[in-house]
């Protein structure tokens, strides 16, 4: 019988594998066979010591114990997936990257992290940039308002915002554009706003945006975050 539950718990620990970050496994294998190992303390407690196991009272005892210890033996389970996860967890947030922040829902929840205006050489100010933060995804994207609409684009547009993520040890990822297929398109004549695809931006890693009046006429680069 012993044989029959270590084999059964093998199989299952197995059949999670292919869920769990290689970081984690170790984790989730000791919160696993801790309870194994209670459980079969157990049966070797019981088997010693209950000598009058045909009384009522003892058989309720021995079956309420080991209800305790398959509860508890779920409880661990289920904490040490949510531990063992987390990594997928990250993996799905990175697949935010080059996303749509209003299509994703994502600029409901949203908040500013940072601005700057967006000025030239003179310190004539045509609008801000924005960095902008998603709690709930943790997700970062560019967005600039202009003060007044495009006069021109010139065949091209005129103006445009990027959002730049890095690793929090400063290595350079991945940078996005309005005009990358997760922004609305950079600003053309008669328009004043755009913003750019999502990145990634929770736990170890950091994210600026940089808005700009296109052929080097003026700037702004937000902080941070």
């Amino acid at each position: 019988m012993l044989s029959q539950i270590l084999n059964s718990m093998y199989l299952k620990v197995v059949s999670f594998v292919h869920f769990v970050h290689y970081e984690n496994i170790s984790f989730f294998l000791v919160c696993y066979f801790s309870f194994v190992l209670s459980y079969v303390f157990s049966i070797k407690m019981a088997s010693d010591r209950c000598k009058i196991c045909y009384l009522p009272i003892t058989r309720i005892l021995f079956a309420v114990s080991k209800k305790l210890l398959n509860i508890g033996m779920i409880v661990t389970l289920v904490v040490g997936l949510f531990f063992a996860i987390t990594p997928i967890n990250k993996a799905f947030a990175l697949s935010y990257d080059g996303s749509n922040p209003v299509s994703t829902g994502r600029a409901n929840d949203a908040v500013t992290k940072s601005y700057s205006y967006i000025r030239d050489s003179s310190g004539n100010i045509y609008g801000k940039v924005y960095l902008k933060w998603s709690e709930r995804c943790k997700t970062s994207w560019g967005k600039i308002n202009l003060y007044h609409a495009a006069p021109y684009d010139n065949g091209a547009y005129y103006a445009n915002a990027v959002v730049y993520s890095y690793t929090s040890s400063g290595t350079y990822r991945t940078r996005y554009t309005c005009g990358s297929s997760g922004g609305n398109g950079a600003i053309m004549k008669g328009q004043t706003s755009c913003y750019t695809a999502q990145v990634y931006n929770g736990a170890g890693y950091i994210a600026k945006a940089k808005g700009y009046i296109n052929w080097g006429i003026a700037s702004g680069t937000t902080g941070w975050y």
